[in-house]
């Protein structure tokens, strides 16, 4: 916030692109850190996240909320509306806002909506979208990003202006808002979500030791390898610990932790090892080289291009194969999930987590029993 208040450096209103790992405190920081820190600096928050429901349309949820947030002032908003001459309105055409029903309701488009609800609020506005990459599945959802880009613009310079705080839990999706011109954010930064560090694992041990007897405590230390290996995720390191103090052995050490992190991991990915065996042998060699194009960082390497073929031919014994083989192969992975399909047509990890498991999987490779050829 200090960044976008221009606080000890020139204000950055472009807005703020977090990416972080699912399960790893992203969500916890916006409600439990961020949103208190905003209210105490006299910022209206609004806070949607898009996962909450994954059924209905995301530009209309992010609706909703601005609609919420406006209810909340509807005296002052009623006031603004009748200056403006207008009794009722409505947002998107489907929201309305205001009290009195006319036969003829205006449309007021995200951007006034904002705007009225800053004049209301008289405080600058904050939005924040949780897992924001979703909006780039409907065409409501990418208008509606187009759209706070526009109420961005109309309030940079006012003295409350609006913030938009984006994030996301896969950082080539999110990228998806920024990296091309066509896109609503292009000219932002996606920044990495900082993970939890010692000063997390300090208070987590001191929570749990004052339900320990002395000879049980743990010490930070003994964590911090358990803590990388799940992958900073706070969630599984409580797992670990809460088994092994249910498990009333007399006594246990951290290597049980590590132990026991370590067949978290491996059920993790055996399997995505099992669902990998499942692919047929077209749709592996694809996959394989879409994870060899995210190791060697060359994300503009196109599905359809000569030297993506020929990597996918040379894996099945081939000079290449045809661009409607791969075609039919992109269109199975991404329905069971694998790959995510890019608003400009490019092809995307669904996890970053496959990374990790391909680069054990070919660490492991000359030990590696071959998986059996699916029909298909």
């Amino acid at each position: 916030m200090d960044r976008m208040q221009g606080v000890h450096l020139p204000a950055d209103r472009s807005g703020l692109f977090l990416a972080a790992p699912r399960r790893t405190g992203k969500t916890s920081f916006l409600q439990k850190d961020l949103i208190p820190e905003l209210r105490s600096r006299g910022i209206l928050p609004i806070y949607v996240d898009l996962w909450a429901d994954t059924k209905r349309d995301p530009g209309f949820l992010i609706a909703q909320h601005i609609q919420q947030a406006m209810q909340a002032h509807t005296p002052s908003i009623q006031k603004i509306l009748h200056s403006m001459g207008l009794a009722e309105v409505s947002l998107f055409g489907a929201l309305k806002i205001g009290l009195q029903n006319d036969k003829t309701t205006p449309v007021l488009t995200l951007p006034e909506a904002l705007r009225v609800l800053v004049m209301a609020a008289q405080c600058s506005v904050t939005l924040i979208v949780d897992e924001a990459q979703h909006t780039l599945n409907t065409e409501v959802g990418l208008e509606t990003m187009f759209a706070l880009k526009s109420a961005r613009d109309l309030l940079r310079y006012e003295p409350t202006p609006l913030y938009l705080v984006m994030t996301g839990s896969n950082r080539d999706k999110l990228g998806q808002l920024i990296y091309d011109k066509q896109q609503p954010f292009f000219g932002a930064e996606v920044a990495h979500f900082p993970l939890l560090d010692d000063q997390f694992l300090q208070a987590f041990t001191q929570s749990v030791n004052q339900y320990l007897t002395a000879e049980y405590h743990l010490q930070m230390t003994e964590l911090q390898p358990v803590f990388r290996m799940v992958g900073s995720r706070p969630e599984l390191l409580w797992r670990l610990v809460l088994g092994l103090m249910q498990s009333h052995q007399k006594t246990w050490s951290s290597k049980q932790l590590l132990a026991a992190a370590g067949q978290i991991q491996q059920q993790e990915w055996a399997e995505i090892t099992r669902r990998f065996g499942d692919l047929t042998e077209v749709q592996r060699a694809v996959m394989e080289t879409l994870l060899e194009t995210k190791l060697a960082q060359n994300p503009e390497s196109g599905v359809f291009s000569t030297a993506f073929l020929t990597r996918c031919g040379e894996k099945l014994g081939k000079k290449t194969i045809p661009g409607g083989s791969v075609q039919t192969a992109l269109e199975k992975l991404r329905r069971e999930n694998w790959i995510w399909r890019a608003s400009w047509g490019g092809y995307l990890l669904e996890d970053d987590h496959l990374v990790d498991w391909y680069q054990r999987r070919l660490h492991d490779r000359g030990n590696e029993v071959p998986f059996p050829l699916a029909e298909g």
